[in-house]
């Protein structure tokens, strides 16, 4: 018996853009690569529906620039190192784009108003920085 679903039924999703989302879990773990980092779990809100994705900040010279624009986008003070708990039921607004299997994830965390980061600007399509 064949299964049960129709294939004229399928979506390509959402389309990029700009999103509000939150935190809903947030830990600090070892990664594979035996490097320490920071993993949220967010959960962002298209037309819709509410999706949610991950966001890995690894504690290396290369990810603490992502992890310092996500303490901007929560309105959290990167310079004293918050508490993963911190983290959770705190919400912005972020870009999200495509990665390289098709999937959102957020590309550009907008920062909070009243936080001391400049603006954000939607970047070319060859140079996304997250």
């Amino acid at each position: 018996m064949p299964l049960s679903y129709n294939p004229n039924d399928a979506k390509d999703g959402p389309a990029p853009g700009d999103y509000p989302f939150t935190v809903i879990s947030a830990a600090e773990v070892m990664f594979k690569s035996k490097n320490m980092g920071l993993e949220l779990e967010i959960e962002f809100h298209t037309p819709e529906r509410v999706l949610t994705t991950w966001c890995r900040f690894a504690y290396t010279p290369g990810g603490l620039p992502y992890l310092r624009k996500m303490c901007e986008g929560l309105g959290l003070d990167y310079d004293k190192p918050p508490e993963a708990s911190d983290f959770l039921r705190r919400g912005g607004r972020a870009f999200f784009g495509k990665d390289e299997k098709g999937f959102l994830e957020p590309k550009i965390i907008h920062p909070k108003i009243g936080s001391q980061a400049p603006p954000a600007s939607r970047p070319a399509a060859d140079e996304v920085p997250f």
